[in-house]
């Protein structure tokens, strides 16, 4: 192990883990909510489905203010125990992801989705095991114990997704559906995939940071 006399005068913050794995849950709620909303929404009234899109909406605005506080901190912590870029890159990607989750639930109520296709379901489910794993992923950063394998997991997740994205869209090509319905869903599976994708970059960034530690 190296000895570093600089980490015994001045020890690494280690709050950014926990904003990091805050984040990572927080993202991980709002993708339970959605997916609870999506396999219910034919028989949720109004009031609630307005209401699972509302706490969407409240776990991107917690996303926000988790993103905030970490860039004050970067910019008032002398020593930080990442790179200041790593750590940036992985706080923009996690809310880039909340954001396109968030983009997602205002569509379906937009578009007035209440029968989804059952693709749409599996996506879902891919981006709730995906988002999982990204938790399980942050908290063992300090360490990179067993991130290799939970990298894995996320790469397997993402192909699936990309696999059932291209199956979604050639049945919705293929099959007899209205013009209108294709562009709703066209819409709704791009934005589910882009879900899944942003989420597997994370992995991929600290994937890239834990080959930089060595």
């Amino acid at each position: 192990m190296k000895f570093n006399l600089l980490d015994l005068l001045l020890p690494r913050e280690i709050k950014f883990y926990e904003y990091l794995n805050q984040q990572a849950a927080n993202l991980l709620d709002a993708c339970v909510i959605f997916k609870n909303i999506m396999e219910n929404i034919h028989t949720m009234s109004a009031r609630d489905r307005r209401k699972g899109i509302a706490a969407i909406k409240d776990c991107e605005r917690k996303g926000d203010d988790i993103e905030r506080k970490v860039v004050e901190e970067l910019n008032n912590t002398f020593i930080t125990p990442l790179d200041r870029e790593d750590i940036y890159s992985i706080v923009i990607n996690v809310d880039r992801a909340m954001d396109t989750l968030n983009r997602t639930a205002k569509k379906i109520e937009t578009y007035a989705i209440y029968e989804p296709p059952p693709n749409v379901f599996k996506l879902c489910g891919i981006i709730v095991d995906v988002a999982r794993e990204l938790t399980n992923l942050m908290s063992v950063l300090p360490t990179r114990k067993g991130a290799s394998e939970i990298i894995r997991i996320m790469h397997t997740l993402e192909y699936m997704g990309d696999d059932t994205f291209h199956q979604s869209m050639a049945e919705l090509f293929n099959e007899q559906n209205s013009p209108i319905h294709i562009i709703k869903f066209k819409e709704i599976y791009e934005l589910l995939e882009e879900t899944i994708d942003t989420i597997y970059f994370v992995g991929k960034l600290i994937r890239g940071i834990i080959i930089k530690l060595g």
